[in-house]
This record gives structure tokens, sequence and C-alpha cells, in this order.
């Protein structure tokens, strides 16, 4: 029964522009949504430039209301909507800006229209937060925009661009909502101030010459008075008054509103109940734009976006651990890809997770079995092919780049250079000037070298137009490192003075203080400066005070797990070529033998716990 009711009401909104409609709970949100679902119809995507220019007019209506009352002086009576919309414009304004900066004229071409009334030509997004608003009176809370989406996409899936664009049609659909609470507010106004020139009139009249309200009344009566609820309650509250000699005007007033089937009594009802709605409204619209400033869209996305819980079955279950960014990465590169095919976002998809699962079900253990590998890194083309994606010039140019970069770097400037040098020489012989001749070799030389250096510059800047930098995909560890992806601070170091320790105890305390975490580690890789012969009288004073200081950081630190703080030391070899003892290739050496520690357990150090050892080895 009551979605016989919702499909006629669904049917009569099509040809409205209310904002203000039957309230619904959760579960009628979510039948009105699949019902919208059903039975809206939808285009690729739409060239209308109107949501940026009615938000152009919209800020202009609502900037000239909030400069018409501060500037008046004295107003027959402010509501409490006005009151509302004056005190929190500094918001609206901010939200004006918000929705024009993040809705390019671009993004429209990118999301789907509708192709009937009352949207016909506006994005589908768009449409479903405008029936949202209307049948929340403007409250929207996360719970009941969730349940709206979500039961919108049991029937028609949302794009990524669609569930990202839902902050940005809020801000609009809110802001058209009070331009329209605002010129209703205004009109009312202009009703109050027309029933208060008449009322004055008449109080005017009745105390200088009563005979003349005979008059009055026969203008009034020529007069096309609005009768409004605005007009009639400010009318009626005036002419309340017990003055006998306004009789005439109260017994007019009263025949008129009989002949029109209204009663004052039921108009200033009416006028009350509009005034609360209008606050209520108002009070909601100002509210909502606040949430949309404190909700994390991110997490709204995800949670609605069908393709993520596409990715999420990723085989090698990496997807799920990545950060959000990374996450975005490979969304962003789904939605290039689905918009440049036929096939839709949810099955270019899965159709890489297919092709991740192909592989682990061979051999899970290969980089080829994760998503990612057929999003963004070299299992992009294997994945093109799949859903027939056809080769373009641009993208065969950029294939080309990405295999032969150095290649096609030189190639481009030692063939500009030569082009442009050799016009130079058939405009020098022109010139009669004879190619032997020294000041023509001198030329050609001065010529050959800025040609090269405009052809290096501008092969620069072509890179930058065809070649973007990759963005390597990062685990999420903003909730702490796992025991699986314990990581050590490495810092390669030279020990010379008991000063140096100190400041190298100081500076890796303070790099502990600003990264704790359960399975974070940091070690000193250190070795002494070169010398003459392998072991120098204070190098054995300068390592046991080292040891002491870190021994006593783990003491300070180390009370929850056996060891924060490492030394590995290195000691002094022979380099023949240098003549001197020193650390085997110095910096780049420490963390190699530090590396090969960590892989083989093979390094000659000095470290004075073995049980520490096998902590960072994992044995």
């Amino acid at each position: 029964m009551f979605n016989k009711r919702l499909q006629i009401k669904l049917n009569k909104n099509r040809g409205k522009q209310s904002f203000r409609g039957e309230l619904f709970n959760i579960e009628q949100l979510a039948d009105y949504a699949k019902l919208l679902a059903v039975h809206q119809k939808v285009g690729e995507s739409t060239h209308n430039n109107y949501l940026r220019e009615r938000l152009a007019e919209n800020e202009e209506v609502l900037q000239k209301y909030n400069s018409e009352v501060r500037a008046a002086t004295q107003l027959s009576y402010v509501t409490p909507a006005t009151e509302w919309v004056i005190d929190n414009f500094y918001l609206i304004e901010e939200h004006i800006q918000l929705a024009r900066r993040h809705f390019p004229k671009s993004y429209s071409k990118e999301l789907p229209y509708l192709k009937e009334e009352p949207f016909k030509g506006l994005p589908r997004v768009y449409g479903m937060v405008v029936e949202y608003v209307r049948h929340v009176d403007a409250q929207v809370d996360e719970e009941s925009l969730l349940t709206f989406f979500r039961a919108y996409q049991e029937t028609a899936v949302l794009k990524l661009g669609e569930l990202w664009a839902v902050p940005i049609m809020l801000r609009l659909s809110l802001i058209e909502n009070l331009r329209r609470i605002v010129a209703r507010l205004k009109q009312d106004q202009k009703d109050r101030d027309l029933a208060n020139t008449w009322i004055n009139w008449v109080e005017e009249t009745g105390s200088k010459r009563p005979s003349g309200l005979v008059e009055l009344v026969s203008e009034m009566a020529k007069s096309e008075l609005p009768f409004s609820s605005a007009f009639v309650s400010e009318f009626s509250k005036r002419l309340s008054s017990r003055n006998p000699s306004l009789t005439i005007v109260r017994n007019w007033f009263e025949q008129r509103l009989h002949e029109e089937g209204l009663s004052a009594e039921e108009m200033v009802e009416i006028e009350n109940q509009n005034q609360a709605a209008d606050q209520l409204s108002v009070s909601h619209s100002i509210k909502s734009l606040r949430f949309i400033n404190s909700t994390d869209w991110r997490d709204f996305v995800e949670e609605l976006s069908l393709v993520e819980k596409t990715l999420q079955t990723d085989p090698v279950g990496i997807y799920g651990k990545m950060d959000f960014a990374s996450r975005n990465h490979y969304r962003h590169a789904i939605e290039r890809l689905a918009r440049k095919s036929k096939y839709t976002e949810m099955e270019v998809a899965r159709q890489a997770i297919t092709l991740a699962r192909n592989v682990f079900d061979k051999s899970e253990g290969t980089r080829e079995a994760h998503v990612g590998y057929y999003l963004i890194a070299d299992g992009q083309e294997e994945l093109k092919n799949t859903i027939g994606l056809k080769q373009t010039l641009l993208s065969t140019f950029k294939k080309l780049l990405g295999n032969y970069p150095l290649t096609l770097y030189a190639g481009l400037i030692i063939l500009l250079t030569l082009v442009a040098t050799f016009f130079y020489t058939q405009i020098a012989r022109a010139s009669d000037i004879p190619v032997t001749d020294w000041r023509y070799i001198l030329l050609s030389i001065c010529c050959l070298f800025f040609i090269s250096q405009f052809a290096f510059f501008l092969v620069n800047w072509l890179s930058t137009l065809f070649i973007r930098p990759d963005i390597l995909a990062r685990l999420d560890f903003s909730g702490g490192i796992p025991a699986a992806y314990r990581t050590v601070v490495a810092i390669p170091t030279m020990v010379n003075s008991e000063e140096s320790v100190r400041k190298l105890i100081s500076d890796i305390e303070i790099h502990y203080l600003a990264n704790r975490d359960t399975h974070l580690y940091f070690t000193l890789l250190t070795d002494f400066p070169d010398a003459d012969q392998q072991v120098m009288p204070e190098d054995t004073h300068l390592i046991d005070y080292l040891r002491s200081a870190i021994e006593k950081l783990n003491h300070k630190y180390g009370a929850e797990k056996e060891s924060l703080f490492y030394l590995f030391h290195r000691p002094r070899l022979w380099n023949p070529e240098e003549q001197k003892w020193m650390g085997y290739e110095r910096k780049r050496g420490k963390l190699m033998a530090f590396n090969q520690f960590l892989l083989r357990g093979g390094i000659h150090s000095h470290s004075w716990r073995r049980k520490e050892i096998s902590l960072l080895c994992g044995t």
C-alpha cells in the first residue's frame, strides 16, 4: 500500500520544484530511493552548466537580502527565520565559495544526467540529493544519507564521480533551499509592510478626519491587496485596537475575507505555522551545512562504493591494508579505464580481480596476484586488452616513452638540435659566406650550442606534459606498525668524540619521541674516522661510551620489550687505494652491511646481546 502511495507521489513530484515535502522515516526514504532508481531515465553525460549559473544567482539573491535587512533602520517585524539567515550568513557565504571551487565547469561532463523533468539535463546525483533534502526537510544526517544512497544502488549503481559529488550537490541544494525560503521571507515582509502602510493611513485618517474613512475603505476596495497570510496577520493585529472609529474598516476587512473564503483567525494561525516551518527549515539547512564541513566524505564514498567492495576482494589481501590515497589511486585508474571503454566501473574492477585471481590460483606469492598490478603497473596492458580498449596514438607514445625513456629523451634533443642547425646552415649559405670561413665555423659552433640548450629546455617542458610521476602505493600504518612489518630506523654516522656521541644520542631520542610505535626500532650504524692504523688509542673509550649511552636509553624507554635502540659499529679496514684504514664504502657501505645482516645475519658488528640481534632478524 505504501509503495503505491509513493508511486503516485513520485509521478506528481516530477513537475514540482518544492524543497519541502512529506517527511519520511528511514524505511520510507529507502523505499522512495528504490522507486527513484527504477523510474529515473539517465543519459551518459551532460554539458549543461545550469547549476553553476544558478549558484551565482542564488549568491546574488542571498547577499542582496542580507544587505537589505542589515541596512533597514526599522522593520515592522523580524521573523526567526530571518534572524537565522542573518546570524549565519558568514557560513552560507563560505559554502557558496566552496561549492564554486569544488564544482568546475568540466565536472558536469563526467556525471550522468536525467532525461526527464523536473531535473531534465541536470546531473542524476543532484536530482537524488534534492529529493533527499525535500523529504528530510533539509535535516541531513549520516544514517539517513547512507540509507538513501545504499537503497538506490540496489537497483542502479552510481559512479565513483557521483559519490564524490554528493557533498557538492548537498551544498548546492541547501543553498538553493535557503534562496527559496529567503524569497518567500522577502515577499512576506513586503506584504507586512504594505499592511502597516494601510493601517497607518487608517489610524491617521480616523484620528484626524473620521469621515474620510469611507473614502479610504473605497480606495482599499479598489486596490489589489495580496491577502496572503503575512498581510492578513499583520493587518488583523494592527486593526484589533478598540478604537470605535475603525469599525467601518474592520467590518469591510472581515467581509472581504469572507468573500475570499478566509477568516482572520485561520490566516493568523497559518502565518504562525509558516514562520515556524521556515525557521525549522532554515535552522536545518544551517546545521546541515555544518554537518557537511565536519563529515569525512572519504568514509562515505568507501562505504557506498561497489567498486571499493569489489577491490576489497583482492586475492592477496593487500588492497584492504593500504592507505586511503593508494586505494583512491586504484579507483581513479578504474574510472579512467571505464571512461575510455564500453565497460562500467564495476565491470572493469571485476575484470582486474579476475586476472589477479587467475594468477593467485597458480602461484599466490607473485606480485601479479595483486589487483594493483593490472591497474597501475605492468599488467595494465593485459587489462586493457581484456576490456577491449584500443591503443591511441598518445597512449602508444606514452608506452614507448616508458619503455625507452633515455633513448627518446636524448634522441629528441639531438633531433631538434640537428634540424634547427640544418635550417641555420641553409640560411648561412644563402649569404654567400664560404663554408671554410672561420667566421662561418665560429657562428655554426655558437648556433649549435644555443640551439641544443633551447632543445634541452623544450624537451624538458614537453616531458612535464606527457609524463606524470608514478604514485607509490603504501600500506596504512596510521593505527601502528604490525609485528609482521616491524621497521628499523637506521642512522649511518661517524664517531670522533664524546661531544659527537652526545649529539647522536640526543638526536635518536628525539626521533623516537616523535615516532613512538611498538614495532619501530632505532639503530646507529657507526664507524671511526680514517686513520693510519686499524685501532687508535681513543677508540675503546668512545665505543664504550656509546654503548653505555645506548643502554641508558633502553633502560629509560625499553620497559615494555627487550630493546628499542641498537648499536652496530664497524672496524676499520685497509684501503690500498687511499692508503688508509677506514670504513668500507663509508655511509653506503654501512647501509649495505646492515641490510645483509638483516637478510642473512652476516655482519661484523659489536652488538652486545645476541637476543637483541635475533629480534631484528626475526629469528
